[in-house]
C-alpha cells in the first residue's frame, strides 16, 4: 500500500496541435503509449479534443520502455 506522506500537484505541460493549432494542457494521465508502425519506437501520446487526431507528448514524467 502507498502512503501519501505529502501531496505535490501533478505536473502539466501545453502544446499545440500541429494539426488544428489548438493550445491543449495534459498531465501524465492523459497519456496513451503507441507504436509508430513506420519506425516501430514508442511515443507516449494523446488525443486532441478538438480535431481528435493523435498528439505527440513533448513532456512527462515517466520512464518510456526499453
Amino acid at each position: 500500500m502507498i502512503k501519501i506522506i505529502k501531496a505535490q500537484p501533478v505536473p502539466k505541460a501545453q502544446v499545440e496541435c500541429k494539426n488544428c493549432k489548438s493550445i491543449l494542457e495534459y498531465e501524465n494521465v492523459d497519456l496513451e503509449l503507441h507504436r509508430s508502425y513506420m519506425s516501430g519506437t514508442y511515443r507516449y501520446q494523446f488525443k486532441c479534443p478538438v480535431c481528435k487526431l493523435f498528439v505527440d507528448a513533448e513532456w512527462l514524467e515517466d520512464n518510456k520502455p526499453q
